[in-house]
């Protein structure tokens, strides 16, 4: 369902933003997209949202979204207040979760980082993305196109308003969104967006092949019919990520905001938890003969058995993992894949164990210079 969505910018700026929810039982489809409202010299447009309806107890999907002006005025900056009555809310979020002006007002104001998108993956390992990035131009009219794919975080590009965005490394608010889900062909990339806690790290691997991390400040609510989008989207005084989904409500949108940091302050990520004991998870990702190393790269005493997971999501494209022991020697042959294979799994024994950490590599054995990588069995 698409909805149409009016913000504040100086003047009245007017965002659209489309809010799928994912088709489960308690959702409902079907709804007709409501008419933008237009904007005339004798009155200021006004967003139309329809009556909120229930939703799925995860997060729907955005296509987030944005009407501007490129010559409008200096924001001005409104408070927001918690979701209106009738709204059921984002269950998975702790009570009181919204976003308020003092939040926007730390980030502080800046000048905007203006270039190409300089970065092509973001990782975040608490809500399992780990995705690539594609540049969406906010064209004159101000409507922010929704992203590509759901498998494909959006960069907005916010050239055409002096004021907004930002670029990676280069300062201001680099504003991004991500879909949760859409009715009929699953989910989104940021489907677990609300898991991610003040203090977890986000990394972003630029193309220059550096990496730069960000730490969450906050993750929270924002009602579309009384925040200033301004607020959100202006750039700020360090450099920030602004992530952006869907909510439980129509009318909600989830908000992250995350500081750029030192990226030796970042931990490693937790590995998933396995059901198995003495078992732990080693998720690898290739995409484009690149291959990331997404969690389990350290191995602790208790763990005899890894469960490999590998994403191939190069279509047609044949990867063959094979792993090293610390002397050299080949120490499992996971074997060959072929693109697109999400979830491949292999069981390797980790050890034998010697007392001190033991350093393994592993490497695709068809693209050995471009795909390769390393892990500690303690």
């Amino acid at each position: 369902m698409a909805y149409a969505l009016g913000v504040r910018i100086g003047r009245l700026i007017s965002f659209s933003l489309a809010l799928v929810c994912v088709a489960f039982a308690a959702c409902s489809d079907g709804d007709p997209a409501p008419t933008p409202p237009s904007e005339t010299p004798a009155a200021r447009p006004s967003a139309t949202l329809p009556a909120p309806s229930p939703t799925a107890a995860e997060e729907g999907a955005p296509a987030p979204p944005l009407r501007a002006t490129p010559t409008a005025p200096a924001p001005t900056r409104t408070a927001v207040t918690s979701p209106p009555g009738g709204a059921t809310g984002d269950v998975s979020a702790p009570p009181a979760s919204h976003v308020t002006s003092a939040d926007l007002a730390a980030r502080g104001v800046g000048t905007p980082g203006r270039g190409a998108l300089t970065a092509d993956r973001i990782v975040i390992a608490t809500a399992r993305v780990d995705a690539p990035l594609a540049a969406v131009a906010v064209p004159p009219d101000g409507a922010m196109p929704p992203p590509p794919s759901l498998d494909v975080v959006a960069w907005y590009d916010f050239s055409a308003f002096p004021a907004l965005g930002g670029v990676f490394g280069q300062g201001g608010n680099v504003v991004l969104a991500g879909h949760a889900g859409v009715a009929g062909q699953g989910l989104g990339v940021f489907w677990r967006l609300a898991s991610v806690a003040p203090g977890d790290f986000v990394s972003v691997h630029l193309l220059t092949g550096q990496t730069l991390c960000y730490r969450v400040e906050w993750n929270k609510i924002a009602n579309t019919g009384e925040v200033a989008f301004d607020a959100i989207t202006t750039a700020t005084a360090d450099e920030y990520l602004t992530l952006i989904t869907g909510a439980q409500s129509p009318d909600e949108r989830r908000i992250a905001s995350a500081r750029r940091a030192n990226c030796g302050d970042a931990p490693p990520p937790a590995p998933t938890p396995s059901p198995l004991p003495g078992h732990q998870r080693l998720h690898i990702v290739a995409e484009r003969t690149r291959i990331t190393l997404v969690e389990g790269a350290d191995v602790p005493v208790a763990v005899h058995t890894i469960d490999l997971s590998f994403d191939n999501l190069d279509a047609g494209v044949a990867h063959h993992l094979v792993f090293y022991d610390p002397a050299g020697a080949v120490y499992f042959d996971a074997g060959e894949t072929v693109g697109r294979l999400i979830g491949w799994r292999q069981y390797i024994p980790a050890g034998p164990r010697t007392g001190a950490p033991q350093h393994y590599t592993f490497a695709c054995v068809i693209h050995p210079d471009q795909m390769h990588g390393a892990l500690t069995i303690e």
